[in-house]
């Protein structure tokens, strides 16, 4: 027990140093977010080299076949499928066209003490939450 109790403070300050250290930088990795794609292909991959290859017991085998596999398609996925997409947003998302200063934001009917009725912009009132 007094051996697990002097651990758990010398496991959290190497976790917390590495996660603050500067990692360096894969250069493969370099050339667009593949982070989404190996976290989406990664166990479907991993789970179909255990059932094709029974015999592959290395754990660290199946660690670099997946890897290399799993990273190929994230790639793929990343320049055909998620890119061209992410391209797309701006033409059809209200929430990507909000910065856009050509556009022209309806506008409502305020109450004025004047009698009659003003139009001001819909930027121009208060907000009261997250509305996007």
């Amino acid at each position: 027990m007094p051996v697990k109790l002097l651990l758990i403070p010398v496991v959290a300050y190497a976790t917390v140093y590495i996660g603050l250290s500067p990692i360096p930088r894969i250069p493969i990795y370099d050339r667009g977010d593949y982070s989404y794609g190996i976290y989406l292909y990664g166990y479907p991959f991993q789970q179909a080299l255990v059932s094709l290859f029974p015999r592959l017991t290395s754990p660290w085998l199946h660690f670099g076949i997946s890897l290399v596999l799993v990273t190929g398609v994230a790639m793929l996925s990343w320049h055909f499928i998620e890119k061209p997409t992410l391209g797309l947003r701006k033409k059809y998302s209200f929430t990507a066209r909000k910065g856009d200063a050509r556009e022209e934001l309806p506008t409502i009917a305020a109450p004025s003490t004047s009698g009659k009725k003003e139009e001001v912009p819909m930027s121009a009132l208060p907000t009261t939450g997250n509305v996007g």
